[in-house]
């Protein structure tokens, strides 16, 4: 059937890289997460000329400085938005995380076997998967995994620094708060390097890496904040309360079906049968990686994933005496025929894409419609007092916000003031000073939250809006028109009756909300 063992490769290799893009276009479940005030920020940014600086689109906060570290993704999270929808930000995101996977099989095809390298993209995508979503982190892992590939083959080579992937940083700084991490790995991989270096060539080296290791740094400063890009991290690894709270900062919950788990298992059966030994560097920065995936979940994909085959490559090629069958030049394709498929398929993506209903998930769709029913009389509802999950939708449909994802410029104070209000713990009166505090006139949470069954008691408050997800409540101060209440109501009759067919339908309720 094959002329060459090449060609075989060559097949199963597309047929996997081919397989990938279509699990995650058609697994994905219509969780933008917060892809909503990133859009909603990169079109201020287009329309004012500026980055902001301050707190925009927050009424408690609109003075606090805020650092924009990802305005260019929120730049072209918004164009790609304006032109495709949120077809086009699906797309985008596979295919950013198609090009982080094609990176690390060029970096392992040159180390190991065909089979081994797409055993590692295989997990490598397993771990990548639960956190595709599109946002700013996406479009920067594929920087993040060239950047470190090339430190670990300019370190095997006991070689100078790739000074040619210096620009990336420019772009790195620019769109995504993880690029501490290429300078954290720059001084790792300098150090690995000199460790091993002879004597004679130490010198040279250290001389060598100390000048792309500055001019990295040095990079870190061209964007609109100079330097203050390098705060933000660090607000958010000191914000205890804030990502004690928040979803995608928890540790992973092995109690329901985690990657990582299977990561482990795999990998402790293969050191553990095979006796394998990791040279002391790798070791260290795998435990590293190993330590922040088990305290934050988000690591686990971001970067155990891609980060974790190309530290263990060259340790297995060696323990295995393995051999690349192919190299990475010849499994693109090359030929018309070829290349037709992949446009055919990646096209065929796009459209799929484009006419699917769910690609949000039902309760955002049913937040914006909400929301868009009271925007003719958006001025006369005054502040409001929204659910930190609401906060992404208000943003995007031009409100303000009393909380939203921006965690660190609220600061754990605030957060940890705003939970114990609405969460209603000992008393009311920390909800009631809060309220008067802030002067919120409105509250836009989901329907399960004590806070609506508070207001409901509550003689100067009145139920607006209320479906099996979302409730409203408006103090008796605001004024609506009747034809806004009648609009309302409509929309809350015909949301029931959606909700109720759908349960009734699939026997659960679909009408899920995000976390917080």
């Amino acid at each position: 059937m094959f002329q060459s063992e090449t060609q075989r490769l060559q097949l199963i290799t597309w047929a996997v890289l081919l397989f990938l893009p279509f699990v995650s276009v058609l697994r994905y479940g219509g969780n933008a997460d917060d892809a909503y005030w990133h859009i909603k920020i990169g079109e201020w940014i287009l329309a004012h000329h500026q980055v902001p600086t301050t707190g925009i689109f927050s009424h408690t906060n609109p003075d606090t400085p805020w650092v924009s570290h990802e305005w260019l993704s929120e730049v072209i999270l918004y164009k790609v938005f304006q032109y495709g929808n949120w077809a086009g930000l699906v797309f985008l995101t596979m295919f950013s995380s198609f090009t982080t996977i094609l990176i690390v099989l060029w970096f392992l095809l040159k180390r190991l076997s065909t089979v081994q390298s797409l055993i590692f993209v295989l997990f490598a995508y397993l771990l990548l998967l639960p956190h595709f979503s599109p946002r700013p982190h996406i479009l920067a892992i594929p920087i993040m995994t060239y950047w470190t590939a090339c430190l670990i083959e300019a370190c095997e080579k006991q070689g100078r620094p790739p000074f040619h992937i210096l620009p990336l940083m420019i772009l790195w700084v620019n769109m995504h708060g993880s690029f501490i991490a290429g300078i954290a790995f720059s001084v790792f991989f300098a150090a690995e390097t000199v460790f091993y270096a002879t004597s004679e060539a130490r010198k040279k080296l250290v001389s060598s890496w100390m000048i792309f290791i500055l001019a990295a740094l040095l990079a870190t400063a061209t964007t609109p904040h100079g330097f203050a890009g390098w705060l933000l991290p660090f607000q958010v690894s000191n914000q205890s309360y804030a990502t004690s709270r928040i979803g995608e900062w928890l540790s992973p919950d092995f109690h329901n079906f985690q990657p990582l788990e299977l990561w482990l298992l795999s990998f402790l059966t293969l050191t553990l049968m095979q006796g394998i030994k990791l040279p002391v560097f790798r070791l260290v920065f795998l435990l590293g990686l190993l330590h922040l995936s088990l305290k934050h979940q988000r690591y686990v994909n971001d970067l155990l994933s891609v980060l974790s085959p190309l530290i263990l490559a060259s340790p297995l090629a060696k323990h295995w005496h393995s051999q690349s069958e192919i190299n990475f030049n010849e499994v693109l394709p090359k030929t018309y025929k070829s290349i037709t498929i992949f446009v055919i398929c990646f096209a065929g993506l796009f459209f799929y894409l484009a006419q699917m209903e769910n690609i949000e998930m039902k309760s955002i769709q049913q937040a914006k419609k909400v929301l868009q029913v009271l925007k003719p009389e958006q001025s006369k509802l005054g502040n409001v007092l929204n659910n930190y999950g609401i906060g992404d939708f208000l943003i995007h449909e031009g409100y303000q916000t009393f909380i939203d994802p921006r965690s660190e410029m609220y600061g754990d104070k605030f957060m940890k003031d705003y939970f114990d209000a609405i969460e209603l713990g000992e008393s009311s009166k920390r909800l009631e000073d809060m309220i008067a505090k802030y002067h919120v006139t409105w509250t836009f949470f989901y329907t399960s939250y004590p806070i609506n069954t508070y207001l409901a008691t509550q003689p100067n408050w009145v139920r607006l809006y209320s479906d099996k997800v979302l409730t409203i409540y408006v103090s008796q101060a605001v004024k609506l028109s009747s034809q806004m209440r009648i609009n309302l109501k409509e929309t809350e009759k015909q949301a029931l009756a959606e909700q109720k067919k759908f349960f009734k339908t699939y026997g659960f309720p679909v009408f899920s909300k995000p976390y917080l």
